[in-house]
């Protein structure tokens, strides 16, 4: 039908060529990545960002350094954290450098182009998904060493797989628009997954995502965090009826507790 009406249009049959249809369905699909907001161009956005950076690298590093110090000493889920301080340091250094370029005035277009869109969309939904994993492994681990103590301990080599496990399952979920299969397009800051993509691929990433990426890491986290507290609870009831109430503070429950604090301020960082 295009060919048929370029040619009513005017065009000569020379003109109409397949390396022509090619070219125009690579602009077409070019341009979907600028359906929505570009990324702006703003100097207070540009020095947040580098503060979030410089955040993120100094205070990474200090946790992977004091790791290196006493990696003699390091307990198996630290592992998992160390993995994470990684995930964040390669995520600031990777991703944060083409927003800020942006910010300060650089051409949007092509920074965030086809590619750019992309490999931003990929990188950041790895590792979002990565850090969402890593935190359920950890979740996981401490029900298990808590709730189970008789059980075997997980050893190195086995987390090491199961990091090998967290890597390959991100990987699995991000690369979809590579193929296709779904798309990421531009924001404010950089390129996030298409929720305005209504075809079917599109709603399909997008539901996978949500249950794959976010759903299923988060219940199983919370599902662990809970099963600790009611493990706590009860043991703190034994202990009341046996007037040893004093001792539960220095147990590892307890101390796990106070953890558990602190862990949905680490999901929503």
């Amino acid at each position: 039908m295009d060919t048929a009406r370029d040619f009513w249009n005017g065009s000569s049959i020379e003109d109409i060529t397949p390396e022509r249809d090619a070219e125009e369905i690579m602009n077409v699909r070019s341009s979907d990545n600028f359906d929505s907001p570009l990324p702006l161009s703003n100097p207070y956005i540009a020095a947040y960002l580098i503060v979030i950076v410089a955040t993120a690298v100094v205070s990474n590093s200090l946790v992977l350094l004091v790791m290196s110090l006493r990696k003699k000493k390091l307990r198996t889920f630290q592992l998992c954290l160390i993995s994470m301080c990684i995930s964040d340091l390669l995520f600031s250094l990777c991703l944060h450098p083409m927003s800020i370029a942006t910010a300060l005035g650089y051409d949007a277009k092509s920074i965030f182009n086809q590619s750019g869109c992309l490999y931003f969309g990929i990188m950041a939904l790895f590792f979002g998904t990565y850090d969402m994993v890593a935190h359920s492994l950890i979740a996981v681990l401490r029900y298990v060493n808590l709730c189970h103590p008789s059980g075997e301990c997980v050893s190195r080599r086995s987390l090491l797989s199961l990091l090998v496990v967290c890597v390959l399952y991100s990987m699995v979920w991000s690369i979809g628009p590579a193929f296709d299969l779904g798309r990421y397009q531009t924001f404010e800051v950089g390129c996030t997954i298409a929720f305005s993509d209504r075809t079917l691929s599109g709603r399909t990433f997008v539901n996978c995502a949500f249950v794959f990426v976010f759903f299923i890491p988060l219940a199983v986290t919370v599902y662990s965090y809970v099963a600790i507290v009611l493990e706590a609870g009860k043991q703190r009831s034994v202990l009341e009826k046996l007037g040893h109430v004093t001792s539960f503070g220095s147990s590892r429950l307890a101390v796990e507790l106070k953890l558990i604090r602190v862990s949905p301020l680490l999901l929503l960082v």
